[in-house]
């Protein structure tokens, strides 16, 4: 019946990051993608992302345009449930296979901010169990998971680094053009984004991007790998005061995402 259906509140403030998750399997590269919408510090809203991307920087300097990315698995708030969506990243064609995780009805909103956390970790959990100490011992998955713990904090969200948005979350060892020019055109091409960069010292700078422009990266070959603030012109730096911590996290590849769709499910149903 339509009045017993969950529906996220239409007034809530809505956000993004995204980064990378290693190792790589060969040429293909695993991002998680968040987006959800937050109001008196719930998500109420939300869908967590797995994508493949397929190539690597040398292919975005012939292609001129963001590399091809398809969708592995997807977990969000819809039709009045939880659903993960599976995809056939070799058939990318085909319909994913949907399953409920949990049916939602009026007033679950505070099961919805609950599941989130469930989700992420047992994403964590799940990667941790199939790639072991190559995870555990990578900083990109440091840096992304630790960026999503850190998001959660009302302090973070609506503090001196509110205006940290649509965030490319990076290590200052990674490359200008994988980070701004293809991940943020692809992601976030008509907004401005946050590059969240972690440095060497442990600590993560944000730095706001212009609307994923090629151009943005045309001096750098890599992002700074000094702790001195790198600004473009015009636009804010802040270096954020939590210092990052070893996480132990690892994304999939597109050969094992069945096995861990089905850790993430079995998960959820046992939380």
């Amino acid at each position: 019946m339509p009045g017993d259906r969950y529906n996220p509140p239409q007034s809530l403030a809505y956000n993004e990051f995204v980064g990378e998750l290693r190792p790589s399997d060969g040429r293909g590269l695993t991002e998680l993608h968040v987006r959800y919408g937050v109001r008196r510090n719930l998500y109420l809203d939300w869908a967590i992302t797995l994508r493949v991307r397929i190539g690597d920087v040398q292919d975005l300097m012939v292609r001129n345009e963001p590399l091809e990315r398809r969708i592995l698995e997807v977990v969000e708030v819809a039709d009045s449930a939880i659903v993960r969506r599976t995809f056939d990243p070799a058939h990318p064609e085909k319909p994913p296979v949907s399953v409920v995780l949990m049916q939602l009805h009026p007033g679950d909103g505070l099961m919805v901010d609950a599941e989130y956390d469930t989700t992420m970790g047992c994403l964590r959990k799940a990667w941790n169990r199939k790639h072991g100490r190559p995870a555990v011992n990578d900083r990109h998955n440091e840096a992304l998971f630790n960026f999503a713990a850190q998001d959660r904090d009302p302090d973070f969200r609506n503090g001196d680094l509110s205006w940290v948005r649509n965030t490319l979350v990076s290590l200052s060892t990674d490359m200008a053009d994988a980070v701004i020019s293809d991940r943020g055109a692809f992601y976030f091409p008509e907004t401005t984004s946050t590059a969240g960069v972690l440095r060497s010292s442990g600590r993560m700078q944000f730095i706001r991007m212009e609307q994923g422009r090629r151009d943005s990266a045309d001096n750098q070959s890599e992002l700074p790998q000094t702790d001195k603030p790198l600004v473009p012109t015009g636009s804010p730096a802040a270096t954020s005061p939590w210092v990052s911590r070893r996480s132990g996290l690892h994304g999939a590849n597109a050969r094992g995402l069945g096995a861990l769709a089905s850790t993430v499910g079995r998960c959820q149903r046992e939380a």
